[in-house]
């Protein structure tokens, strides 16, 4: 170390902070506060211009060394004493704020020249990981949470203090969009660390103002963060502003697309923790559907998640919640969208409805038009599942299931679980089961599916 202004070549010094950190990775902290002084001499080494008609700076170079690798180390470094597994000492704790604030507030070249690291991903995720000193600001995150692991009530002031020095106005570096979108997908776990400074800040986080910003930053948000009350109460006026800017979300970097469709899904949380009504003036849900009508396979999608969600709340799940969810379901059978009912499919499945709630609707969904020319294999397949307790239904449901059939449909359903479900409604006692099964065992030999005629 005493001889460290003797280095020419940063390559060594990478080489260096890597060894070091598998050390510290070992438990190894007897020399943790002389490495911390190391790696602020590492970090006062700016990172490199490129100057056009000079050479490319190179980490192996003497005459144009590259410090860029040797800087992302220490952001490394920082990044495995905070690890869980590592448990460092809280004791170096201002060594660290010391050298996160160092390196958030530097040159970053890629960042302040908007210089993407992927030039065929243009996601700015992926280029605030993969830059040093945006990556930086995500260790400030960790550095926050690795404080609360050793003193649960500790106010953090370090976080809040050095990210409102790197969002001043006066700033010598601006925060760029990668910058804006790491903090967005990290403005969840800011709130827990300091929940008025957040509040603060909001305005500088997601800057209405400048629409790519925002864009990235409130996208980065709905993207990586499930829905959080708390959180939605600061947000409210962004998740409006989202609806009347739609287009500024899907046509943010990379995951635009999707990205509207996970506001959609956000809302319809909301509306089920009962945030907002279902509809009226003060529903962001039905403003939603209202902005995307022009894309009815929004529409679908969402109806398609929420039977999803359904589906995988088990057998048990809040009565006020069920309610909520039916409610839902008879809003949009009400708009009659056919594209969007024909994605009941998981709906059928979910066991936190009533087994017979579940099979009416599907009927009135069927009622209304031949829906899905493709598959049904899992919504037989759920009929058969059904059928002990449920006969007449199943058989209803399958009679109009196969009143859609024609030689041009290619439904597939599997004979071994659609048989049991005719066998039982032609032995049925009830005389409309019994006419609704052969009804739909001539739908199925009129189109050549002649694998139905034993039902043995």
């Amino acid at each position: 170390m005493a001889r460290r202004d003797d280095i020419a070549q940063p390559i060594y010094v990478a080489a260096m902070v890597k060894a070091m950190q598998e050390l510290v990775k070992g438990k190894n902290f007897g020399n943790l506060d002389q490495w911390i002084e190391f790696w602020a001499w590492v970090l006062s080494h700016s990172d490199s211009e490129r100057v056009e008609g000079q050479p490319e700076p190179r980490d192996e170079s003497r005459d144009h060394p590259d410090w860029g690798s040797s800087r992302r180390a220490v952001v490394d470094f920082i990044d495995a004493c905070l690890n869980k597994d590592t448990d460092a000492p809280v004791t170096i704790r201002d060594g660290l704020a010391r050298l996160l604030e160092q390196v958030c507030n530097q040159f970053d070249w890629r960042l302040d020249h908007d210089r993407p690291v992927l030039l065929n991903r243009d996601d700015p995720i992926t280029e605030a990981i993969n830059n040093t000193r945006s990556r930086a600001l995500e260790s400030l995150v960790n550095f926050g949470f690795w404080i609360r692991r050793h003193l649960s009530e500790d106010p953090v002031p370090e976080v809040s203090d050095i990210l409102s020095k790197r969002m001043a106005g006066d700033a010598e570096f601006p925060l760029t969009r990668p910058e804006h979108a790491l903090l967005g997908m990290y403005f969840g776990n800011l709130c827990t660390l300091n929940r008025d400074w957040a509040i603060e800040q909001k305005e500088v986080l997601f800057p209405q103002g400048d629409q790519p910003a925002w864009g990235d930053a409130f996208g980065s948000y709905i993207r990586f963060n499930r829905p959080i009350k708390l959180t939605f109460e600061i947000l409210r006026k962004d998740f409006e502003y989202a609806l009347e800017n739609l287009n500024v979300l899907a046509g943010t970097r990379d995951d635009g697309k999707k990205l509207v469709d996970r506001l959609g899904q956000h809302l319809f949380t909301y509306y089920l923790w009962q945030v907002y009504p279902l509809t009226g003036a003060e529903s962001l849900l039905e403003r939603y559907y209202d902005k995307t009508s022009d894309d009815r396979t929004r529409w679908a999608r969402l109806f398609d998640h929420v039977g999803r969600s359904l589906r995988n709340s088990g057998k048990h799940l809040d009565k006020k919640l069920v309610d909520r969810a039916v409610a839902y379901f008879d809003w949009r059978l009400d708009a009659a969208e056919p594209l969007e009912l024909q994605e009941f499919t998981f709906w059928l499945e979910a066991e936190c409805l009533e087994p017979e709630w579940r099979l009416r609707s599907f009927s009135k969904i069927l009622d209304l038009g031949p829906g899905k020319k493709v598959g049904l294999s899992i919504e037989v397949r759920n009929l058969n599942k059904l059928l002990p307790d449920n006969l007449p239904l199943v058989v209803e449901c399958f009679a109009k299931i196969t009143d859609a059939l024609d030689q041009d449909t290619h439904m597939y359903f599997s004979a071994n679980e659609a048989k049991p479900i005719l066998k039982a409604g032609l032995n049925a006692e009830d005389p409309q089961v019994r006419e609704n099964a052969e009804r739909a065992r001539e739908n199925l030999l009129r189109i050549g599916r002649f694998d139905f005629l034993d039902l043995e």
